[in-house]
């Protein structure tokens, strides 16, 4: 009994051997095995290779921005109360909050003939950010310290913006900015500052590099009476992100979004290739495996007298294909392993 059990199994390794003395049964198999082996081995690349670049795109975008922000669209927020909400009723989903200050202003170095940038100005608290974004990790010079660039007029730029400005750490720019109180007026009055460099970061995204500039929240102050107009968020769970921002958009009344709502295009084209590759790889795992099909067709064709005495034998029409499902899937996990 124990022997009929396996003589499927027997008999198809039975097969595979014979088919060496054949050449075209031989030839074919091959075949089978470099297209099953080459289509396997693309896809295991392909897959490894899409996973690392989405993950390592994600990482690198998601290292200059919060978990998730809350903004209130130009209006000041009260963030005293804010954070007492935050830790109160959101304690478990929000590990830290950041308060920042946003503006638009012209920079400019102090040479004769320097052209303006226009640039966004994010007034923070140093300490505070740091335990929301990694942007601290990417300052090009060791010293002064994260916490020691924000002095009083510190400004914390990037690395595409300092080359365009032609400054480096310790210049002075001027800093140009709309006069308050100018809308029933024809002409706009700019006010100047100045500010000096006290570092700059990198983040290997030129557009963030060259039109993103921090300085301290009293800093800020100075230039723009508008306060503070957004929250940056450390979330604990990443998985539940959406439902925690919901929850928080409904509770609060405010704007909440991640980090990947500011990159929609992006996230959305990295999802469709990746699914078009597996799509177009799939199509070629099937067309490798139509060779084991006509391998097996094949087989039959010139195994029919040996199958016609097995049948006469007694051997069953469910056991005769089995020997063939062995054979082709024998091929092919020797080849995908």
């Amino acid at each position: 009994m124990h022997y009929q059990k396996f003589f499927p199994l027997l008999l198809a390794t039975r097969f595979i051997r014979s088919s060496s003395n054949e050449k075209s049964l031989s030839l074919m198999i091959r075949v089978c095995f470099i297209s099953i082996l080459v289509a396997t081995f693309a896809l295991t690349l392909v897959a490894a290779i899409m996973n690392g670049f989405e993950k390592a795109t994600h990482a690198k975008l998601k290292s200059i921005h919060a978990d998730g922000t809350l903004t209130s669209r130009g209006h000041a927020l009260d963030y005293s109360k804010l954070s007492q909400v935050l830790k109160q009723e959101f304690k478990d989903s929000i590990l830290a909050a950041s308060p920042v200050a946003f503006g638009q202003l012209l920079i400019k170095a102090t040479t004769k003939h320097a052209t303006p940038q226009l640039i966004a100005l994010k007034g923070i608290d140093a300490t505070l950010e740091a335990q929301v974004s990694t942007l601290h990790t990417m300052l090009l010079h060791s010293k002064p310290t994260w916490i020691s660039s924000f002095s009083s007029h510190g400004l914390v730029i990037g690395n595409e913006l300092a080359q365009q400005l032609g400054v480096t750490l310790g210049d002075t720019v001027i800093l140009l900015l709309p006069e308050d109180d100018q809308v029933e007026s024809t002409k706009i009055t700019l006010s100047t500052k100045e500010a000096t460099i006290t570092n700059i970061f990198k983040t290997g995204i030129n557009e963030f590099d060259e039109h993103v500039a921090y300085c301290s929240l009293d800093f800020f102050k100075q230039l723009f009476n508008t306060g503070i107009t957004q929250v940056n968020l450390a979330l604990a769970d990443h998985k539940n992100e959406n439902l925690v921002l919901q929850a928080l958009t409904k509770r609060l009344g405010l704007e909440a979004y991640s980090w990947k709502d500011l990159y929609p295009a992006l996230v959305s084209a990295l999802t469709l290739e990746k699914y078009a590759m597996w799509v177009i790889l799939t199509l070629v795992t099937i067309v490798a495996s139509m060779n084991i099909v006509a391998l097996l067709f094949m087989y039959i064709t010139q195994k029919q007298r040996d199958i016609a005495i097995l049948k006469a034998m007694g051997m069953h029409r469910s056991s005769l294909q089995l020997v063939f499902i062995i054979l082709g899937m024998g091929i092919t996990l020797t080849a995908t392993t």
